[in-house]
């Protein structure tokens, strides 16, 4: 939960182009802070072994950048394990489909195929069947 609230103010860092940014509506929980410093938004939490991380967000040329990650023990000194960086998104779509597999145990139990159901059960499957094969009927 941290770790997505974490990359949920990263996307806001976005917004954050000449330290504009809005904290008003952030509040605080133990063991991650977020604040406005050093150029962008700086957000600190607790790692595992009693380590503290950060990350430094920042604006450049209108782009988002990392300008930092770094990790402590304890009190110690700041450790930089990565500076600059430049996020990269991918982003994947597609359909969510039920295979023939997945339809002949629910019509040897003698169920009514609805579309509610389908659409129940397409997301119980073990892996996405992605693609039509061409040739083989009935199949994906």
């Amino acid at each position: 939960m941290r770790f997505l609230f974490v990359l949920a103010l990263a996307c806001g860092a976005a917004q954050c182009q000449n330290l504009n940014c809005d904290l008003r509506e952030y509040k605080p929980v133990d063991g991650l802070t977020a604040q406005v410093a050093a150029g962008g938004l700086q957000v600190r939490w607790e790692g595992e072994r009693g380590n503290e991380l950060r990350a430094d967000f920042a604006i450049r040329d209108a782009q988002p950048i990392v300008h930092g990650l770094a990790i402590r023990s304890g009190q110690g000194n700041w450790r930089n394990l990565a500076s600059d960086l430049t996020p990269e998104f991918d982003v994947t779509t597609g359909r969510r489909r039920i295979s023939e597999q997945q339809l002949n145990p629910l019509r040897g139990l003698k169920l009514r195929l609805t579309p509610e159901l389908l659409d129940h059960e397409k997301w119980n499957a073990f892996w996405d069947a992605p693609l039509d094969v061409p040739g083989w009927p009935n199949t994906n």
